[in-house]
């Protein structure tokens, strides 16, 4: 899971964004990663049978985005996250940025021609 967040924060400071608050979902399914906390001591853990209570908690809900595999309950705007990433070391900050674009287009008329519509 180190591997996936390493991945993450890259993309994400590269495409410009500033992280303010990370939380990690931790799956019953994925191998259980006990250096997560000593090299993330900023990330908050929740168990993925708690996670329709946590989104309740103003630190997942009121996020601004949410990038995740899997659905998060509630209204927070999200960006799904490819559960297998590309073996190049600019596909980060490729998707990252692409997701930022797509954040910023006007939804309506005049999309902007280097934005995937959703």
């Amino acid at each position: 899971i180190t591997k996936d967040i390493d991945w993450l924060i890259e993309g994400i400071e590269s495409a410009g964004m500033k992280l303010l608050d990370v939380t990690v979902v931790n799956r019953s399914d994925y191998s259980n990663d006990t250096d997560l906390l000593s090299k993330y001591p900023f990330i908050r853990v929740i168990e993925e049978n708690d996670l329709r209570k946590e989104a309740s908690n103003p630190s997942i809900g009121d996020a601004d985005i949410v990038f995740s595999s899997a659905r998060i309950p509630g209204d927070v705007i999200q960006i799904p996250i490819p559960m297998v990433q590309e073996d190049d070391p600019f596909f980060a900050i490729r998707y990252f940025t692409k997701a930022a674009r797509r954040l910023m287009a006007p939804e309506e008329p005049g999309w902007r021609k280097d934005v995937v519509r959703p």
